[in-house]
């Protein structure tokens, strides 16, 4: 049986207090300590993630698709991937400081299954900041590999972005029953000691000052499960390892109110890594080669070594996709030079990585494996390659699935499971290149359709199924009305949509959507044979504003790459890599659900990326 839900949100200020209802078998009671008010709560109603108060976590081995809300309960599942095992966290859009923390919880007691809540000063969903602010993690409750469940805090150094502890505090242990009935897990936060309960009872208490002192930094509240430890990877890909339940979220002020006006926010950080070089190369931590920023129109990154390797890792601190499961990088590169290879590479770390590289001396495109000092070729397709041409490189990896795109059109793809995490940078061997445009994002959101369902979308209207069209693809068969399916995605505000889309019919349109709120409201790039155009349109209270278009040739039964762009008002598209549209919306929509839409088409769609921007 559950708790009854009656207890909704407390707005700032004044608490609006609703009785609890209680069922059997469900949790021990609690009180928070004396003196404490409730003034937040989260208790998982509806049938999803509530977006306006939390994110998913993405700076880890994490999978939104392991996230869940039903039946009042928020669940996070581990799960047996292609890779290895991914988690699932969530992250508050809130900030707390001193008071009273409480959740009530339960979970699966399995080997490698690290069910935890805890806090931290940056944002799960993306890197961690680069501000210089001590910082306070304070663990409610985590599983240990050893199967002890305790408590504790660490504080953080300011050096690159709180990414070193500077004080571990002694660990506080719960003891009794876990996996069967739901517990109240509480620490009592204070600028003297914190205090930690189980079912309301103290289990322990730590005191602290001078050099072991909190640092009285926002809290950001994460509730997550990580690999930790050895679950069996014998599994199949699928495997569900554990289950992590969680109840409700509480949180008490002794003042009434929340988020507290002290300590103040972090600073605002960006969740991808760009550097265009206009301010020099200090964002780089340049391995080896002679490299120095130059003058080529505008000031690029170049490598002025012709004999062996010349590599450049981003390291604007923290290092740029070290905690980013599924990235990808791109760059503008020139080679000055037949005699080597020039490329990018990406999940970097102790000289392994993958490597998407221009090979002139065989006039081709090639995706590599560099594991251990050998270089293997995934993937390899001729191209011909000129010196002193730029040519727009991006290397995309999600999970085992690895592409390489050249001006934006998709060349060579492969598969490989040994890399999961790393660095992204730049690298030449005996060639002499310049590099520009850098940027290294986090892929949010992905579907290539081989799992050969579409469960992973929502359907308005339209006829869709998933067809084998060379691989699996979703096509909506009928060519009258509209055709409408959004991604089963977070909701996106700042973010780059793409996917492949293929007309069949000549009387009307298909096109990526954005920032979908319902089905009278979202932009989309449309690519519309009737008119033969590609439009950025608007539609907003139901009706189609279009922004800008272009007139373009355009054929049936032909891929095409469609990219969205949208930065705030800023509102870009793209065509097989080439930026054709641009536009500056005044009054921009609200973030919203990706996905695609037609009207008096049938089409068919294939690979659909979200990547932030």
């Amino acid at each position: 049986m559950r708790l009854g839900k009656v207890l909704g949100f407390f707005g700032f200020g004044a608490l609006l207090v609703t009785a609890l209802t209680l069922t059997a078998g469900n949790r021990a009671d609690a009180s928070a300590p004396a003196g404490y008010s409730l003034v937040w709560q989260e208790d998982f109603n509806g049938s999803s993630l509530n977006e306006d108060e939390w994110n998913y976590r993405q700076n880890s081995l994490t999978d939104e698709g392991n996230v869940s809300v039903s039946g009042g309960v928020l669940q996070l599942d581990m799960t047996r991937t292609a890779t290895g095992f991914r988690g699932a966290g969530i992250t508050s859009k809130r900030t707390f400081g001193y008071g009273y923390y409480e959740i009530n919880a339960k979970w699966d007691f399995v080997e490698g299954f690290h069910p935890s809540a805890w806090t931290q000063i940056w944002d799960g969903q993306l890197p961690k900041p680069n501000n210089d602010a001590d910082a306070t993690e304070i663990d409610l409750f985590e599983q240990q590999a050893d199967g002890n469940i305790n408590a504790g805090y660490f504080n953080w150094h300011s050096n690159a972005g709180a990414d070193t502890f500077s004080y571990a505090s002694p660990r506080v242990g719960y003891t009794g029953d876990y996996s069967l009935n739901y517990h109240t897990y509480g620490v009592d936060y204070t600028s003297t000691y914190m205090a930690f309960y189980k079912d309301g009872v103290k289990a322990g208490q730590i005191d602290y000052s001078g050099t072991t002192a909190n640092k009285n930094s926002p809290m950001v509240f994460y509730l997550s499960t990580i690999v930790y430890g050895s679950p069996d990877p014998s599994q199949p890909t699928g495997y569900v390892y554990g289950k992590y339940y969680v109840d409700n979220f509480k949180y008490y002020s002794t003042t009434g109110t929340v988020p507290v006006t002290s300590p103040a926010a972090p600073a605002v950080h960006n969740p991808l890594r760009s550097d265009n070089f206009e301010i020099g190369a200090y964002k780089w931590n340049l391995l080896s080669g002679s490299w120095s920023t130059i003058i080529d129109g505008s000031k690029v990154l170049n490598t002025s070594t012709t004999s062996g390797e010349s590599v450049a890792l981003y390291s604007d601190y923290p290092v740029s996709s070290s905690t980013w499961s599924d990235s990808s990088v791109q760059a503008k590169l020139k080679l000055l030079g037949t005699t080597g290879s020039a490329g990018v590479i990406g999940r970097y770390q102790n000289g392994d990585y993958y490597y998407l590289r221009l090979n002139p001396t065989n006039n081709s495109v090639e995706l590599l494996k560099v594991k251990s000092s050998v270089s293997t070729i995934l993937s390899s397709v001729a191209f011909p390659v000129s010196t002193g041409t730029y040519y727009g490189l991006k290397l995309y990896m999600n999970g085992s699935t690895l592409k390489g795109y050249v001006n934006g059109v998709e060349l060579v793809s492969g598969f490989d499971e040994d890399f999961t995490l790393g660095s992204s940078g730049v690298k030449s061997y005996n060639v002499s290149f310049s590099a520009d445009d850098f940027l290294a994002t986090r892929v949010m959101y992905s579907d290539d359709l081989n799992a050969g369902n579409a469960d992973k979308w929502s359907p308005i209207n339209g006829s869709w199924s998933v067809i084998s069209d060379g691989t699996s693809v979703l096509k909506n068969a009928v060519a009258t009305g509209e055709a409408l399916a959004y991604a089963n995605s977070a909701k996106y505000a700042n973010a780059w949509v793409s996917a492949n889309i293929k007309l069949h019919t000549t009387g009307g349109y298909a096109s990526v959507i954005g920032r979908y709120t319902d089905i009278n409201n979202f932009y989309m790039l449309r690519l519309d044979k009737a008119a033969g155009k590609l439009f950025i349109s608007k539609k907003g209270g139901g009706s189609v504003t279009d922004l800008a278009s272009v007139t373009l040739s355009i054929n049936t039964n032909q891929w095409y790459r469609l990219e969205l762009s949208m930065v705030g008002g800023v509102l870009k598209g793209y065509l097989d890599g080439e930026e054709k549209l641009s536009y500056s919306d005044a009054s921009p929509l609200p973030a919203g659900r990706v996905g695609v839409r037609g009207y008096g088409e049938s089409f068919s769609v294939d690979n659909l990326y979200v990547e932030a921007r």
